[in-house]
């Protein structure tokens, strides 16, 4: 579960930090982290399906030239839909940082 927080920690910081849209600050934090968690692997049963929904959000698009698929899902999202895979995020990153020893 370290390996979570420390990823989701990232990606929460990621996007508050940046000036970029909602829609490129999610696929940074995507690809730059989230994207290498393994619910089965890291989280309590009863977290994977958040994390799921997070994975699927990314899946929804084709890449397109250089642009993969995670940036080209991500891109196509309203910031309606955006903001509510952030407020996802920092749910998660916040169910994870309550149960964790590693918190600061």
């Amino acid at each position: 579960m370290d390996y979570a927080w420390e990823k989701l920690h990232t990606a929460v910081l990621g996007i508050a930090r940046s000036d970029d849209s909602l829609q490129v600050r999610l696929a940074y934090a995507y690809i730059g982290g989230l994207i290498n968690i393994r619910p089965e692997e890291t989280l309590p049963e009863n977290l994977r399906p958040n994390m799921a929904e997070i994975h699927a959000a990314f899946r929804t698009h084709e890449a397109k030239g250089d642009e993969g698929g995670a940036m080209a899902s991500a891109l196509a999202m309203s910031d309606e839909d955006a903001r509510a895979t952030i407020e996802k995020i920092v749910i998660l990153y916040d169910e994870i940082a309550q149960r964790s020893p590693f918190r600061r």
